[in-house]
């Protein structure tokens, strides 16, 4: 399978900005590129925007998890400790 994701190198590590469709500690081979030194902070912004984008969309796309019990995690501390 080949597929195009985008991520970030922070501290030593590549963090994708989108799920990836892989089983845990699956192998994988990547191939890294950069953009040009040369290219513009606009397009580097509306790059990020568009991911950006993208991922808030996944997001939002997905089903409202709200319990049908009227509790949600707000109501973790009050529900086992009283307060």
């Amino acid at each position: 399978m080949t597929f195009h994701a985008d991520a970030i190198y922070e501290r030593g590590v590549l963090r994708p900005l989108t799920p990836l469709a892989l089983e845990e500690h699956q192998v994988v081979s990547l191939v890294v590129s950069t953009l040009p030194e040369d290219a513009s902070m606009e397009g580097k912004a509306a790059r990020q925007r568009e991911v950006l984008m993208a991922y808030v969309a996944k997001v939002e796309s997905r089903p409202d998890d709200t319990p049908q019990n009227g509790f949600s995690n707000r109501d973790h501390d009050r529900l086992i400790y009283g307060k």
